[in-house]
C-alpha cells in the first residue's frame, strides 16, 4: 500500500486541463492527497499558511501562500487558476480551541467564501469541492450505529460549526459538493515533512519508553486508514464531471469500534516491543495502563463513542475500508 491511495485509478481527473487545488495540503492528511494526485499524473495546487516552509513538497506542486479564510485572498487565487476539482483539507480541528475563540473557529470550519468563489468563477462549468468533515458532529451514544441518514447532535462548538457547514453544503446545486464524514484518521508518518506529531507516532514513542503509559479504554472510534481517505478522494477527481458522485455525503470509518488501548496493542504486536518493562526493583510493569477518559476534565463535552457505518462509501469505492490492525503490520517501518 503506497501513497496512490491504495493503488487506485491512476487516471487524470477527467475535468481535462483544469488543476486540482488542495486547500491546506502541507498538513497530515493534505501531504497524502498530494502525493496520490501527483502519482496519478495530476496538475496540482495548494495552499499553506503564508510564513510554513514548504519546500520539501515536489516541485511539481504549485505552492501558494494564501490562508483561505482571507475572502479576497482565495477569491483572486480560485479565479486566477479556475480549478475543477478544489479539496478541503483545512480546518481548526482542536475543540479547546474552537471553544476559546468561536469567531475564528466558525471562519475556519465554515469557507463559504471558497466554496462561492468556486461558483462564481465557474460560470456554470461543472466544479467539485471535496470537504473533510468530521464524526464529531454526533454526540456518541453507544447503542447507536451512525450511518448517512443520522441526524447530527454535536455536542460541542466544532462538531456544531461542522454540521452546519455540511448541511450547508448538501443545499447548495453549485459547485457539486462532497463532504467525507472521517472518524479519527490514522496513518504512517507524513510523506513530505512532520507538521506535528501524530496519534501512531505519539505511540510508538511512548511505548518504546520503561515506563507506564496511560491511554483512553472507552473512547471509541472507527479508525479509518489515511490512504483509504485518499483512495476516495482520487476516485470522486477521476470521476468527474463524466461521473457525478453518486452521493453528497459519505461516513469514511473502518471496520472496527476501537479504543485507544486497542491501537496501543496493535503497535506493541507490530513493533514487537514486550507489553511489559523492569522496574527498578526487578518486578515486571505492564507498559499500558487502561484509563477512562471519562474520568478527564477536558473543559469542554466530547462523544465518548461513536460507531460509522460505512457501506456507501465502500460500495462507491469498490471495496472494503482495510483493517487498521493490517495497515499498522503493512506499514510498520513508518509509524
Amino acid at each position: 500500500t503506497g501513497g496512490g491511495g491504495g493503488g487506485v485509478l491512476k487516471r487524470k481527473a477527467a475535468a481535462a486541463g483544469e488543476p486540482v487545488l488542495v486547500i491546506s495540503g502541507s498538513g497530515y492528511v493534505g501531504q497524502f492527497v498530494i502525493r496520490a494526485l501527483l502519482e496519478a499524473g495530476q496538475e496540482l495546487h495548494t495552499t499553506h499558511r503564508p510564513g510554513r516552509d514548504v519546500s520539501q513538497l515536489p516541485n511539481e506542486v504549485h505552492c501558494h501562500a494564501v490562508d483561505y479564510t482571507d475572502v479576497e485572498a482565495i477569491t483572486a487565487l480560485i479565479q486566477e487558476l479556475r480549478p475543477g476539482v478544489v479539496v478541503n483539507c483545512g480546518a481548526m480541528g482542536n475543540l479547546g480551541a474552537c471553544e476559546k475563540d468561536p469567531a475564528a473557529a466558525e471562519v475556519a470550519n465554515c469557507p463559504r467564501a471558497l466554496v462561492e468563489a468556486m461558483a462564481a468563477e465557474a460560470e456554470g462549468a461543472p466544479r467539485l469541492f471535496v470537504h473533510l468533515s468530521t464524526d464529531i458532529v454526533f454526540r456518541g451514544d453507544p447503542a447507536e450505529l451512525y450511518g448517512e441518514e443520522t441526524p447530527p447532535a454535536p455536542l460541542n462548538l466544532y462538531g456544531r460549526l461542522k454540521a452546519e457547514f455540511d448541511g450547508w453544503l448538501a443545499a447548495r446545486e453549485a459547485p457539486c459538493c462532497v463532504v467525507l464524514r472521517p472518524t479519527n484518521i490514522v496513518g504512517p508518518q507524513h510523506p513530505y515533512f512532520s507538521t506535528g506529531t501524530k496519534f501512531l507516532q505519539w505511540l510508538d514513542g511512548q511505548l518504546r519508553q520503561d515506563a507506564p503509559v496511560k491511554v483512553f479504554d472507552d473512547e471509541f472510534r472507527n479508525y479509518v486508514w489515511v490512504e483509504d481517505i485518499v483512495a476516495v478522494i482520487l476516485k470522486l477527481a477521476a470521476d468527474f464531471p463524466v461521473k457525478a458522485p453518486p452521493h453528497r455525503l459519505l461516513h469514511c470509518g473502518g471496520p472496527e469500534a476501537l479504543n485507544r488501548v486497542d491501537m496501543a496493542k496493535f503497535v506493541l504486536a507490530a513493533k514487537g516491543y514486550k507489553p511489559t518493562y523492569a522496574a527498578p526493583d526487578g518486578s515486571e510493569l505492564p507498559r499500558l495502563v487502561p484509563t477512562p477518559r471519562s474520568s478527564v476534565n477536558l473543559g469542554y463535552e466530547s462523544p465518548l463513542c461513536i460507531r460509522f457505518k460505512s457501506a456507501r462509501v465502500e460500495e462507491y469505492l469498490g471495496r472494503p475500508f482495510r483493517r487498521v490492525a493490517d495497515c499498522i503490520k503493512e506499514r510498520v517501518d513508518r509509524i
